[in-house]
């Protein structure tokens, strides 16, 4: 339970700071109907190198759910699903 409560405390940091690169991409070069994909893409990429590089498959869902928690599960549904009918 201590193991997970770490894994979680730690991930639990690169929130605010996902956060902030998005809107960095978001007013450098990604259009804002891509910021769902880059936060999952941001949430893998630290989960595997820092959070919890031992276990692969514990990596991937916790990139996931940092993913989702810097974009909002909500809001990131709804900007992709509105960018797929706009096509």
């Amino acid at each position: 339970m201590t193991e997970l409560f770490d894994v979680f405390s730690k991930a639990s940091l690169f929130v605010p700071v996902m956060i902030g690169l998005a809107k960095v991409a978001q007013l450098v070069f990604l259009p804002k109907k891509w910021t769902p994909i880059w936060n999952i893409v941001i949430g893998l990429a630290i989960a595997i190198l820092y959070v919890y590089p031992q276990n692969l498959k514990i990596a991937i869902f916790v990139g996931i759910m940092l993913g989702l928690s810097s974009s909002g599960l909500y809001s990131g549904v709804k900007n992709t699903a509105q960018a797929m009918r706009n096509r």
